[in-house]
């Protein structure tokens, strides 16, 4: 389903709690088409928000939106309806007509069927920790990430999110000296020895010849 695939990157792009973005209304989406500005999702007006408030510029999960919204939506141009609704055979006026977590939950499982990921224990939790491991790799600030997901600049709960281990930290401080990185396993590729300048025959040699 179209609503599934949007409701799976909006959670991977905002690493929103699935509280938040239940909670979002069709009116809490504001995309210009003609702006330079991008699309964007309103995390007002909610209880619970545990600091995760104002708007998040979203890019990815923008053309699943904008498809869902176009063609699956039961009904989009009401701005009080929720954004991620039931189903057009389940929608009932008067009605909250929100998904709800369990939903969610298992709408995932279906959505990953077939994939790589099936036999994963993926929740709509994890897609937080996915979130931040993918900022910190991108190279995004600790002080940007903290805003993204709504953390105080004091919280140390990045650390408990993020995911990078000691072989991906290694490559991006490669990849900060200008250094090649080989993409299966950490190693530094050298054209020759930094020490005495002699060219390096094998790339599999532990220790310069000259120099050990």
């Amino acid at each position: 389903m179209e609503r599934d695939r949007a409701l799976f990157m909006t959670m991977l792009e905002t690493g929103a709690r699935i509280s938040a973005i239940l909670s979002r209304r069709v009116k809490h989406y504001q995309s210009d088409v003609e702006s330079r500005e991008g699309a964007r999702i309103k995390f007002t007006e909610f209880t619970g928000s545990k600091g995760f408030e104002g708007p998040r510029i979203i890019a990815q999960s923008t053309p699943f939106i904008e498809r869902y919204l176009h063609n699956e939506h039961p009904d989009p141009d009401n701005e009080d309806a929720p954004l991620f609704a039931v189903s057009a055979g389940n929608y009932e006026d008067g009605d909250d007509n929100a998904l709800s977590p369990p939903v969610v939950r298992k709408r995932i499982n279906r959505l990953l069927e077939g994939t790589d990921l099936e036999d994963k224990d993926i929740s709509p939790h994890t897609l937080r920790h996915v979130r931040v491991t993918e900022m910190r790799k991108q190279g995004y600030s600790d002080a940007l990430i903290k805003h993204h997901l709504g953390w105080s600049e004091g919280s140390n709960q990045i650390e408990r999110y993020s995911h990078l281990d000691d072989v991906e930290k290694n490559k991006q401080i490669a990849e900060e000296m200008d250094l090649e990185v080989e993409d299966e396993e950490f190693s530094p590729a050298l054209d020759k020895c930094p020490r005495c300048g002699c060219r390096i025959g094998s790339p599999e040699w532990e220790v310069c010849p000259i120099c050990k």
